[in-house]
């Protein structure tokens, strides 16, 4: 049983230093780059990204107000009054995913009526 353990622990440590060298290797060569300087023109991405900044992101800020996800938003910064109203305790963490998404799109399609509603939301 020791003799076992010591061969698990060996190629477990094994395992861990390849995967290391392995990693090393691979970031030594990568440099990182600021996201406004990448440019996504090929024929998959592309169209995917412009396709939600046109649909799923105005679809998705309907669909949290419709649930009454942004309303907890104006509850919780005291602008209406009443409780939480929504369904599920994760929904504030689905409007913070919008807008992250929604940030990212607007660096890449600039838009003012989306610029404006986040500004809304946030302040």
């Amino acid at each position: 049983m020791r003799i076992f353990n010591k061969l698990k622990n060996a190629f477990s440590l094994s395992l861990i230093l390849i995967g290391s060298i392995s990693l090393w290797s691979q970031s030594h060569y990568l440099q990182q780059v600021n996201f406004t300087s990448v440019k996504i023109t090929d024929q998959f991405w592309a169209p995917r990204m412009k396709t939600n900044h046109e649909v799923t992101i105005p679809i998705s800020f309907a669909k949290s107000e419709e649930t009454g996800r942004i309303k907890n938003f104006k509850v919780a910064a005291k602008l209406e009054p009443g409780a939480f109203c929504s369904t599920y305790p994760y929904d504030d963490s689905d409007v913070f995913k919008i807008i992250e998404g929604a940030s990212y799109s607007l660096q890449l399609f600039p838009d003012p009526l989306l610029e404006a509603k986040l500004d809304t939301l946030i302040s």
